[in-house]
């Protein structure tokens, strides 16, 4: 696999549901759950008292690269304490992603994720 060479995307301002139909500069959200709350996912079990964060990747016109969510959206504001809370969250997120539209990011090959 190449390595892209696109190092600067600008936001569209959108958020995806789906990894399969994006433009570049979309965003995808997705969750993060702790061990316990992946564990019993993975089992289909319903277990609603796990807590968890969102993290994010934006597309680049070509694959969906890394993007370090945590320096644009606080911990406080991207974390649920209970997975019933997750839906609140991810509506809140994509409020704050549509103003970032036109907002450019770069890609840190220290962190090896665009900020």
């Amino acid at each position: 696999m190449t390595a892209s060479t696109i190092n600067i995307i600008t936001l569209s301002g959108n958020v995806v549901s789906s990894r399969y139909a994006a433009a570049q500069g979309d965003v995808y959200l997705y969750r993060n759950d702790d061990r316990q709350g992946a564990t019993y996912r993975r089992g289909r079990h319903t277990n609603y008292g796990y807590s968890g964060y969102y993290l994010a990747s934006i597309y680049d016109g070509e694959k969906w690269r890394k993007l370090q969510f945590n320096d644009m959206v606080a911990y406080e504001n991207r974390s649920y304490e209970y997975a019933s809370e997750s839906g609140r969250v991810y509506h809140y997120l994509t409020r704050v992603v549509r103003l970032w539209q036109g907002r450019r990011v770069q890609y840190s090959t220290e962190r090896r994720a665009f900020v």
